[in-house]
Order: structure tokens, then sequence, then C-alpha cells
């Protein structure tokens, strides 16, 4: 039961249908739950991922959650998310049309 529950918060997090694992620096992979060596594959890649920015317009509310006390980082676009980074933050840009966003990648930061 919590392994189904830890699955669909990471699902709507991270809009993944498979655990994502850092394997390092700019290097990951999507193993399949019945591949993976930890116990629960779900947990582990939220772990390995739960630091990063996700550039997701509109959706602060759900990444910030005071009942829980997760506080994931949420931002509206690129450069804001470039903006608040530091070297060797991961940026996830979530699905959306970032049309005409123009931005300047400055820092050490993984996309």
């Amino acid at each position: 039961m919590f392994q189904f529950f830890r699955k669909t918060l990471y699902q709507r997090l991270f809009e993944y249908d498979l655990p994502v694992y850092r394997l390092g620096p700019a290097k990951f992979e999507m193993i399949p739950c019945d591949e993976s060596e930890y116990e629960n594959p779900w947990k582990e890649s939220f772990k390995q991922l739960y630091n990063g920015i996700h550039v997701r317009q509109g959706y602060q509310e759900m990444y910030n959650d005071n009942l829980s006390g997760r506080r994931i980082r949420c931002v509206d676009t690129i450069q804001a998310a470039i903006n608040v980074a530091v070297d060797g933050t991961i940026i996830f840009v979530h699905t959306n049309k970032f049309i005409n966003e123009v931005f300047v990648v400055d820092k050490n930061v993984e996309v």
C-alpha cells in the first residue's frame, strides 16, 4: 500500500512512468521496478531527484505541501530555475510550451 502511494506521488511530481536513477553527472536511466536493486525503487529515485528544481507553470502548490513538510522547488520559467540553482543542480523541465523564452545558462546545471 505504501509503495503504491510513493509511486503515485512520484508520478504526479516527476511525470515519469518508471523510476529514474542518477548514475553520475548528466547520466540518468529509467529502470523498471522488477529490474531495480532497491527494495522500494520509487523511494530511492525520489531521494536521488528530490533536490532538483521543477519548471512547471502553475504547479507550485502541488510541490510545496505544508501538511507533509514537502518543499520541492517549482518555478514557472527555465530562467527562474537557473537563477535559483547552484552548481550541480538538476532542473526538470516539464511538459509545456516555452514559447519565446530566452534564457542564459551560466552555471554548471543539468537540464
